[in-house]
């Protein structure tokens, strides 16, 4: 599903998003070998499989940790059970439960106690990754293709997404649901959301991994995903991300954020419009301390700021720093 053509309900002004996306499913592990010649973890995909036999629904996967949690992009139109299969590249399949699900970014989390820890994937970091960039697309029938970093996208048909995609340029037609993105070193660093089609060449999209390991935090500080709540507001779209309002009794508030203040940079994200602070903010666990920089007239100056919990809300658990923060 191409993001704009997921579900997203959007207000005017300030955070305030909520969206669904599309079905990925991540397990990685395998070998490389080091200078040394000592054997390293590599990737090898994994995939997740449910349904009858003649409508099984196959997605890309992979286990982030040594204790069998499989981090999952799902969208809603694949309506994941709670029990799936999880295949490993050998054809052998273990049952896997879903434990946790993020509306908000589409991350699912499972967990299966039949796998091997030294099929656990060792992550990257997307924000390293640059337009030109080669990396390796693999989809979840275990296929490679050659793709390269194309940029990112935090506008797609006039649609402001809740957190920058990377803009993939991907050579072939990955099968099945989604896949993993790899770069030189074999490290994960983004999910497919998808790649569209065309003749040759086509535009993928992935969501960098770093909110897997934010979803993955909450689930084992409180066994589910949680809002993180910072209490300030930014005009939707302004090109200055100044601080508009900060309600009274908020983290932000005690933090001494103050309306006018413009943000510089949240812990070690740089900040330099809207879509910076809506990013930084999404990947923010509630009861971690974070430092904000920013100007107030013509100083800088660090605040710390512990993002809280949201209270009294009938709202399923969701991960976001950026709901009207």
């Amino acid at each position: 599903m191409h993001p704009s053509r997921a579900s997203f309900n959007f207000s005017r002004v300030r955070f305030s998003f909520f969206w669904t996306v599309t079905a990925v499913i991540a397990l990685a592990g395998g070998l490389r070998v080091d200078s040394e010649g000592e054997e390293k973890n590599s990737t090898v995909t994994f995939s997740i499989l449910w349904g009858a036999d003649e409508q099984k629904t196959r997605c890309a996967a992979c286990l982030i940790d040594e204790v069998g949690t499989v981090a999952a992009l799902c969208t809603s139109d694949l309506d994941v059970p709670d029990t799936v299969m999880l295949v490993h590249p050998d054809g052998s399949q273990k049952p896997a439960r879903k434990i946790a699900s993020d509306s908000k970014s589409g991350v699912t989390l499972f967990s299966s106690s039949e796998v091997a820890a030294s099929d656990s994937a060792e992550f990257g970091d997307s924000r390293s990754a640059l337009p030109g960039d080669s990396v390796q697309l693999i989809d979840g029938n275990g296929n490679r293709f050659p793709a390269r970093i194309a940029g990112r996208e935090k506008v797609i048909d006039w649609f402001l997404l809740p957190t920058t995609y990377l803009r993939l340029a991907v050579d072939g037609s990955p099968g099945g649901h989604g896949g993993l993105v790899v770069d030189a070193e074999g490290k994960v660093i983004a999910l497919l959301l998808e790649v569209g089609p065309g003749p040759s060449v086509r535009v993928g999209y992935a969501l960098p991994v770093e909110m897997v390991e934010k979803v993955a935090r909450d689930v084992r500080k409180f066994g589910k995903v949680v809002p993180a709540w910072l209490g300030f507001g930014l005009e939707q779209g302004t090109t200055t991300p100044e601080i508009v309002m900060v309600g009274e009794g908020s983290p932000a508030d005690e933090a001494k954020l103050r309306a006018g203040d413009v943000l510089l940079k949240i812990g070690d994200r740089s900040i330099s419009s809207y879509q910076d602070v809506v990013d930084a903010c999404s990947y923010l666990n509630a009861g971690e301390e974070v430092d904000f920089e920013i100007l107030r007239g013509v100083n800088v100056i660090t605040l710390t700021v512990t993002p809280g919990f949201r209270t009294g809300s009938t709202e399923a658990p969701v991960a976001s720093g950026s709901d009207s923060n």
